[in-house]
């Protein structure tokens, strides 16, 4: 069976997006769309995610209508990833599938993108990540990584080159891969890591052991080092590796981000925050399409009386949250609602509140899919239930959660650390 090749990881770009005559860039990243489908042709690459030279003195805006530029004329051939700026909500609604953030030649920082961050995490859609170097620090790149989590615990989050040291080196590859091997957000692309072959191993292979092989992800990071190699050079290592089983090389070069990317564009569920535009959604489809004792269990009655304060909750954006079964996010509907708070003492635990999957959605694990999302906000969480409400106790006592008065008649206790 014949390896379809993805490659996760292209510039493109071309002179006139540049603001300053004298750029500091150190690399030819010039790569315009036309020659680069052909080069795809040319080496057998199906697709490919592309994104602008990610650079301070390359205008953002203009880069990334090229880039949409590129997608609109071949959309069966690249996937479009933009930088980030004050569009990336305007630009995740045109069409763009994730963005791409590089702390090194990017005036951005963590702490001032905390909005954008929490954009991609509600669109579900990737942060391509080349995280900042220092020979001094090695934990630097996992420290950056899990700065961004302590915002936005549910991102889908790409570390590219795996997080290397020095270009085309394996330095860190490793132990960034055993640092972070548990969140399973996160996916380690490869390009421009030294994978030299043997027939029992590899650095790719290696991280495949560490975190699984539906977390690695082919990259090429051209146009760099075309002045020295051919793209298909660039393909070959991970295509030839002796030491990856095919299963495995499809996945890499392949699968894993076909299917992160939902490019089959098949029905699936997301969890995001809750905004202004879901008010009506939430109050006059989903809450009356429950069940008498759903409506019991929630208060409905109450959150009816006092709306404008209920919608104060799902406006705010910080304690409601949505579950949306979704092909692609332009047709959204709400299957589940659940709402949370951190505690008043400490910003690591939660308060479940309210939690609830629509009727016509039970069995297929949304509510599964609801708590993982909290237990990636909180590390302890605490909840309440009905005494009668089987399911959900069942649901909590499945996920490890320990109630504080099982013999209690009326409200049960719960918490889980």
């Amino acid at each position: 069976m014949a390896v379809r090749i993805f490659d996760s990881h292209v510039h493109l770009g071309v002179l006139s997006h540049r603001e300053r005559e004298s750029s500091e860039l150190p690399f030819d990243l010039y790569n315009g769309m036309i020659d680069f489908i052909k080069t795809m042709n040319k080496s057998g690459v199906e697709r490919a995610i592309v994104f602008p030279i990610p650079h301070r003195d390359f205008h953002t805006g203009r880069s990334n209508d090229y880039i949409f530029e590129a997608y609109q004329k071949y959309p069966d051939r690249l996937i479009s990833f933009c930088r980030i700026d004050d569009k990336l909500d305007e630009n995740l609604r045109k069409g763009f599938k994730g963005a791409k953030l590089h702390l090194v030649y990017e005036d951005l920082k963590i702490r001032n993108i905390h909005t954008a961050l929490k954009l991609l995490e509600d669109w579900n859609v990737p942060l391509l990540l080349h995280a900042n170097f220092d020979k001094d620090n090695p934990q630097l790149k996992v420290q950056q990584v899990k700065e961004i989590l302590s915002v936005t615990p549910n991102l889908l989050l790409i570390l590219a080159h795996c997080g290397r040291g020095r270009i085309c080196t394996d330095e860190q590859v490793v132990g960034n891969a055993n640092a972070l091997k548990t969140y399973d957000r996160i996916f380690f692309e490869t390009s421009t890591v030294e994978d030299p072959q043997t027939a029992n191993g590899s650095i790719v292979k290696a991280v495949c052991d560490i975190v699984g092989n539906e977390r690695v992800l082919f990259g090429t990071d051209y146009p760099f080092q075309k002045d020295l190699y051919d793209y298909s050079a660039l393909i070959c290592p991970t295509l030839n590796a002796t030491c990856l089983d095919t299963d495995t090389k499809q996945k890499i070069m392949f699968s894993n981000i076909y299917n992160l990317l939902n490019l089959g564009n098949e029905e699936r569920v997301i969890i995001r925050r809750t905004n202004e535009s879901d008010i009506d959604a939430v109050f006059d489809v989903f809450f009356s399409e429950l069940s008498k004792q759903d409506k019991k269990y929630l208060a409905i009655s109450a959150k009816l009386k006092y709306r404008e304060h209920w919608e104060r909750h799902i406006t705010s954006g910080k304690s409601c949250f949505v579950a949306v079964l979704t092909r692609d996010t332009s047709q959204e509907k709400i299957v589940g609602y659940m709402r949370a708070f951190p505690t008043m003492m400490k910003e690591h635990q939660g308060d479940l509140w309210d939690f609830v999957v629509h009727p016509d959605y039970r069995k297929r694990g949304i509510a599964k899919q609801m708590l993982m999302y909290l237990h990636r906000r909180y590390s302890e969480m605490f909840a309440k239930t009905d005494a009668n409400n089987v399911p959900m106790k069942t649901l909590l006592q499945s996920f490890g959660y320990q109630s504080e008065n099982p013999d209690s008649v009326r409200i049960i206790k719960w918490n889980k650390k």
